[in-house]
């Protein structure tokens, strides 16, 4: 997942993106169709995020996601050396 490391805002509140999360099961449970649900929904969890700052979130909010500094990117892409 993209976000996992970097800082976003929705709205007022910022956060940190911490780690993927898998789908919850209990909609499972209760749509008593495990292995239709699971099918449907594989690999469509979610993210685990801090929150750095809080603030109130709106209905249309704008989410913006703070740029990854060059040399960040840079070292995060470059092959690596022997």
């Amino acid at each position: 997942m993209w976000l996992i490391g970097r800082e976003f805002q929705i709205g007022q509140a910022r956060f940190r993106g911490q780690y993927y999360c898998d789908p919850c099961l209990r909609p499972t449970r209760l749509s008593g169709k495990t292995e239709k649900f699971l099918e449907a929904f594989s690999d469509r969890g979610g993210l685990v995020a801090e929150i750095i700052e809080s603030g109130t979130i709106k209905e249309g909010d704008i989410i913006s996601i703070k740029a990854i500094p060059e040399e960040a990117y840079y070292y995060r892409n470059r092959e690596p050396t022997t």
